[in-house]
């Protein structure tokens, strides 16, 4: 701030000194570092067990700090671990989902899947829900804002897991920088929060298989977006104007025959009387927009479908709404169906 340019030196140490501090005033001070990756191991797998998916994830903590309330996430589904002790392995074995409908999480679920899976498991990630009036866990949760953007403000959804990985979320109450101050009586508190990925083995699908790829095993993006507030393919509220996803199944089914694709677009209550938006698909060929006729709520068979569908079977969606009324989407998304080369 004005007043404390000065107060910053360097030699081997960072060292500042006689920063201005008004009576009864907190002083903020920033700093960025690279730290070496924590000893924390693991491996994790998914595995077809009977008609179920199963995920097996060994964890390991090899370092002299407590890990608290490790939260293991498969894409954006989330699995509670708990604390993990300096030494200690811990393992997990969830149904995730099953073959021919992909994966659901049978786990508890927190938040509005909003696409910010931090903000959306806070409760999971934090250890309690009441963390507004928890003076230890509040910090955390700014933290988390901080991170991932406010989804009441609108925020960007900066740490959203892709379907294909497996991501351990744990803190620890130890600072990844070495600040001291030149004092006597003081202490220092300090928090880290983890967000590591696990090596993630597969052996679900087999070659010559015929299987439909749903939500949980694609990826999506926002390509572009014009009036619309924190777009997302599930539980979205939509107001006028348009965005446009792109969608990108697991690399397992990226070089699948493709023999079928259906929109499936349902609303967030059903029945319901809304009329659907306007949708249009990306058409590689033309490399145009190709707007749907005769689209109404549920599953439509899409024709021509292979103009659709691009290298690495990509997809993309525009959808669009001119009328003054919002609509209430609770998803949308391209169902490929086809076999597995």
């Amino acid at each position: 701030g004005s007043g404390n340019i000065e107060a910053i030196t360097r030699s081997s140490q960072l060292t500042m000194s006689e920063a201005r501090v008004d009576i009864s005033d907190v002083a903020t001070f920033v700093t960025d570092s690279y730290q070496p990756l924590p000893d924390i191991t693991g491996q994790a797998t998914m595995h077809v067990d009977g008609q179920d998916i199963v995920l097996d994830v060994d964890l390991r903590n090899n370092t002299d700090i407590e890990l608290e309330n490790a939260v293991v996430f498969l894409g954006q589904i989330p699995f509670s671990v708990g604390d993990i002790d300096p030494g200690e392995e811990q393992t997990i074995s969830e149904i995730v989902g099953n073959i021919s409908s992909g994966l659901t999480s049978s786990s508890p679920y927190y938040g509005s899947g909003s696409g910010q899976p931090l903000l959306d498991n806070a409760t999971l990630i934090l250890g309690t829900s009441n963390y507004y009036d928890d003076r230890d866990a509040y910090p955390r949760w700014e933290l988390l804002q901080a991170i991932q953007g406010d989804y009441y403000s609108g925020g960007a959804s900066t740490a959203r897991f892709s379907v294909d990985e497996v991501t351990l979320v744990a803190w620890a109450q130890q600072s990844q920088v070495d600040v001291m101050l030149d004092a006597e009586n003081i202490k220092n508190q300090a928090v880290t929060l983890y967000l590591l990925e696990i090596p993630f083995t597969q052996e679900v699908f087999g070659s010559d298989e015929e299987v439909s790829v749903p939500s949980s095993l694609l990826n999506w993006t926002v390509l572009g977006t014009n009036g619309i507030y924190n777009p997302t393919p599930f539980n979205f509220y939509m107001g006028s104007g348009w965005v446009e996803f792109e969608f990108q199944p697991w690399q397992e089914f990226q070089d699948m025959d493709v023999q079928s694709l259906t929109l499936v677009m349902e609303p967030q209550y059903a029945p319901t009387s809304q009329l659907p938006p306007l949708i249009f698909f990306w058409n590689w060929q033309t490399e145009e927009w190709d707007q749907m006729v005769n689209i109404d709520w549920g599953q439509e068979p899409v024709a021509e479908y292979r103009n659709y569908v691009g290298s690495d079977a990509t997809m993309r969606i525009r959808i669009e709404n001119n009328e003054i009324t919002s609509v209430d989407i609770g998803e949308i998304y391209p169902l490929l169906t086809g076999t597995l080369e």
